[in-house]
């Protein structure tokens, strides 16, 4: 029994330790690579780069309470949710052409939803009065 016991723990910690090293070697990582390498490598355009390093690096002002931001996060969420606003044009401003909509949340189960949210903003950000939809490269409902 003893030895299995020892064989066991012997085992997590092998499987364990690359991992923790890894997170730990995350962690202390301090040095970014250049944005322009990172973009290339990434496929994340250079505006949009820019755009999530800078907002990463103002949330501890804005938002104190929000410990811990980095943009790889916010790229990983726009990448899911619009493919970093692929196809479209990011002006200078941040501005995005065509705007990115998501389906009309009335409840009709187009684009599979089956909840109706109503309208926070009199179709100020999503175009429509009627019902809500997600908005923009992360997929926000205007009322967040």
């Amino acid at each position: 029994m003893k030895k299995r016991i020892g064989c066991s723990a012997l085992l997590l910690g092998l499987l364990v330790t690359p991992a923790l090293l890894v997170t730990f070697a995350a962690a202390r990582e301090t040095d970014t690579p250049e944005a322009e390498t990172v973009g290339k490598v990434s496929g994340i355009p250079q505006r949009t780069l820019s755009a999530y390093q800078t907002a990463a690096a103002q949330l501890p002002d804005e938002v104190p309470k929000c410990q811990g931001m980095r943009w790889t996060i916010l790229a990983g969420i726009s990448k899911i949710e619009s493919t970093h606003a692929g196809g479209r044009t990011t002006k200078d401003n941040g501005d995005i052409t065509p705007h990115i909509l998501g389906p009309l949340l009335d409840g009709s189960g187009v684009g599979g939803n089956t909840t109706r949210f109503e309208d926070t903003d009199n179709g100020r950000w999503d175009g429509t009065a009627g019902a809500e939809r997600a908005v923009g490269p992360f997929q926000f409902l205007p009322s967040t």
